[in-house]
């Protein structure tokens, strides 16, 4: 039952290994300087033949027994001896280690002994009726650093640290060549083309950001050719995996906008009585389906002032055409359990 057992000497990285069972006898102190920092290292167990068989592993749950460390308030803590840290830089260790406090009534390892760990007596004998818990309480003191006067030679220190002209350049050089490379596979990605709307779709879901979203789905409108056929019936997914709302208006927006060239388009060839070709008009036609998918989508959008905007500026296309399936009276909303829109 027995776990690793903590040695009473220095934790920390580069210590001595001094002994520690001559403890500081000092208590916390309450100057602003220096602070006492305490834990205490909780274990439940029992002896056998005189054999002390105790582990935080044998806790029972949080309502009987107490976290395996606590700090000087018992309350749960999170670190132990091995990876406690100051509070913030201006703080520094004064003792290289932490030791285990011997001035109360302790074992010669530093433990008390009870029944419980509430509501009864604590003792450094362990008679084996009334030993089932044990703890101990670890101190190490630390101190606020004494800043230097200001002066303009050392100012670049005070603000940046000692390391500002090495260490930070280094730090840098090595972010940004990561950075680098992150941000060419990335261009890497946005530049490859997207010529089916199966890739179209793995696509959309491995983008983190709307904006790239919105780049796959244009990439795909020039490169996918006869498959842009189902960009139509995909078109409600799509939005909805737009995560921002004015994403999805940009995106209808800049989908009218191809409207407009396309019909242009198709306009230029009846005045120059020019027939389209097979694959012309099919490309054509499917993107038509496509944004008149999208442009039903503003149907869905969550605001009265989103369609409102959308409709001032001569980008909401049929959305709010009777004869396309909207509704005044009914509208209030995606669930229709809405206040009514506002007159205008």
């Amino acid at each position: 039952m027995a776990d690793q057992t903590i040695s009473l000497v220095d934790h920390t990285s580069n210590g001595d290994n001094t002994p520690t069972t001559a403890a500081q006898p000092e208590q916390p102190s309450t100057s602003s300087d220096s602070h006492i920092d305490i834990l205490y290292e909780n274990q439940r167990g029992w002896f056998i033949f005189g054999i002390p068989l105790f582990s935080n592993k044998a806790l029972w749950n949080l309502r009987i027994d107490p976290a395996p460390w606590q700090d000087a308030k018992f309350r749960p803590s999170a670190v132990n001896i091995t990876n406690a840290q100051v509070p913030d830089p201006s703080w520094v260790w004064d003792w290289k280690s932490w030791y285990v406090d011997m001035s109360l009534d302790v074992d010669e390892e530093g433990w008390q002994y009870s029944l419980l760990f509430k509501g009864s007596a604590w003792h450094g004998n362990h008679p084996w009726f009334h030993s089932f818990v044990r703890r101990r309480r670890w101190l190490r003191r630390r101190v606020k650093q004494r800043l230097p006067p200001k002066t303009k030679e050392n100012a670049k220190e005070r603000m940046f640290g000692e390391t500002f002209s090495i260490g930070t350049t280094l730090v840098r050089s090595t972010t940004f060549g990561t950075n680098s490379g992150l941000l060419d596979s990335a261009q890497t990605s946005l530049d490859e083309e997207i010529r089916d709307i199966a890739t179209l779709m793995r696509k959309l879901k491995k983008a983190a950001i709307d904006r790239e979203k919105i780049i796959y789905i244009h990439k795909f409108i020039d490169d996918g050719g006869e498959e842009l056929h189902y960009l139509a019936g995909q078109m409600p997914s799509i939005m909805s995996m737009l995560i921002f709302q004015n994403s999805r208006r940009q995106l209808l927006s800049t989908l009218m906008d191809r409207f407009e060239a396309a019909k242009d388009h198709r306009e230029q060839h009846k005045k120059d009585s020019k027939p389209e070709g097979e694959a012309e008009e099919r490309r054509i036609n499917n993107l038509l389906k496509a944004i008149e998918a999208a442009d039903n989508e503003c149907k869905k959008l969550e605001y009265w002032s989103d369609i409102k905007n959308l409709t001032e500026e001569g980008k909401a296309g049929n959305a709010t055409d009777p004869s396309m399936g909207w509704d005044e009276e009914k509208w209030q909303g995606l669930d229709a359990s809405g206040a009514k829109h506002p007159e205008t």
